[in-house]
């Protein structure tokens, strides 16, 4: 479930930036509910998915820091991302989250 919101998310900063290039036939989040709201609803669940990760009965510190740190950052990319991308935004830094997230766990269990 986590998985699902969390991909759900890096997906909105690509769907604004097609915003004007979808055909109004697609119907994607920002065309149903506008850029702003979109964005709300990102946030709601970077703090959702957050949230979710207390459900579990193994949970490490390192976990908890770790998914802090990335949905956290991803929040924060929702409120500070132009509505009016550069070429490489959605490109480069939505697409580095996963890989942030990756080395931020490999690095904090000692694995190389």
């Amino acid at each position: 479930l986590q998985r699902f919101f969390i991909i759900l998310v890096l997906m909105i900063p690509f769907e604004i930036r097609d915003l004007n290039y979808d055909p109004e036939e697609l119907h994607t989040i920002p065309q149903r509910f506008g850029s702003r709201k979109t964005r709300i609803a990102g946030i709601f669940v970077c703090l959702l998915c957050f949230l979710i990760t207390f459900l579990k009965d193994d949970l490490s510190i390192t976990e908890i820091l770790s998914k802090m740190f990335i949905l956290f950052s991803l929040a924060a990319l929702m409120i500070f991302m132009p509505k009016e991308q550069g070429r490489y935004f959605s490109s480069f830094w939505v697409e580095a989250f996963p890989i942030f997230w990756a080395i931020l766990l490999y690095g904090s269990l000692g694995i190389y």
